[in-house]
């Protein structure tokens, strides 16, 4: 997985509460 890939991860559950 890609560092751009992780942070987008990251950004999305903090996002939603995760």
């Amino acid at each position: 997985m890609t560092v751009i890939v992780k942070a987008a991860i990251d950004q999305f559950l903090k996002d939603n509460g995760y």
